[in-house]
């Protein structure tokens, strides 16, 4: 199908929209092709409460229906990236992103080749490793801004400030380290720094 159509079917079966030659292209990628001289695309349109998927598949049962797949669930304005059959990456509307990993563990990798940063999750808590046993793991805030740690729900537990002084207790530390309490029930004020030994060794 040629000529003047819009739409081109090659001797060997590839479909060209906008494209009189979509053979000519990537190999693997090139059954379909939209193109065009100026700016081209693709529209999946649904209804308000519907979801518009684009599916991988390497079979026609089960899960190899949809082994991998890219979403848009109109209901929750959220897109969906999914490997092996399971939902990995959600963006939510809000733009945030979750990675979800059944098992726990490693949910998400940033690697340039040689170093990286793992950020993983369990049921007993979370953490931040880097890759390479030589590779040092920065904290590190631009301008003037300060670095807190917190915990119980946002409670802040201690400040690093941009002056380099550390405070637990106080989110002012006048100090290289400040340790401060607030007042109990009885008005004192305590101000604690344990310090202890392991005897433990021979």
């Amino acid at each position: 199908l040629t000529g003047n159509s819009l739409v081109s079917i090659d001797t060997s079966g590839s479909v060209g929209i906008g494209v009189s030659n979509p053979s000519d292209y990537y190999s693997t990628a090139n059954q379909l092709v939209v193109g065009g001289s100026s700016s081209q695309g693709i529209t999946i349109a649904t209804g308000t409460s519907g979801t518009g998927a684009l599916h991988f598949a390497d079979g026609t049962s089960g899960t190899s229906e949809y082994a991998g797949y890219i979403s848009y669930k109109h209901t929750s304005d959220s897109l969906r990236f999914a490997t092996n059959a399971v939902e990995k990456m959600v963006i939510d509307s809000a733009g945030f992103t979750k990675f979800t990993k059944s098992t726990g563990g490693v949910v998400a990798s940033f690697y340039d080749g040689t170093y990286g940063v793992d950020l993983a999750a369990t049921a007993t808590g979370g953490s931040i490793q880097t890759f390479n046993t030589n590779q040092k793991l920065n904290f590190n805030t631009y301008g003037t801004g300060d670095i807190t740690f917190t915990t119980s729900t946002n409670s802040e537990r201690m400040r690093i400030d941009s002056a380099g002084n550390v405070g637990i207790g106080t989110t002012s530390p006048d100090a290289k380290l400040e340790v401060s309490e607030t007042a109990t029930t009885s008005g004192d004020a305590r101000y604690e720094l344990l310090i202890t030994e392991d005897n433990t060794a021979s």
